[in-house]
């Protein structure tokens, strides 16, 4: 019931859910007992342009994240 609450919630500030079975896929995973993400965030950046009022905006999205449980080359090369 709290996933359906959440999903309401944004749903209400303009997401859509329709078609990203996914994202309430991870967010049910999210939820179950003893969840560990497979992954952790280093570092993101959006870029956001809109040159001409009449056309489509655009914006670029970069991630930078490390699967939980594995270490880099550089890492190990430390070790």
């Amino acid at each position: 019931l709290a996933i359906l609450e959440r999903v309401k919630q944004l749903e209400h500030l303009g997401y859509s859910f329709e078609g990203a079975e996914a994202s309430v896929h991870l967010m049910l995973l999210h939820a179950s007992p003893g969840f560990c993400s497979p992954f952790t965030v280093l570092d993101y950046s959006v870029t956001t342009s809109d040159e001409n009022l009449d056309s489509a905006s655009r914006a670029v999205a970069k991630a930078e994240a490390r699967h939980v449980g594995r270490t880099s080359a550089s890492q190990r090369a430390r070790a």
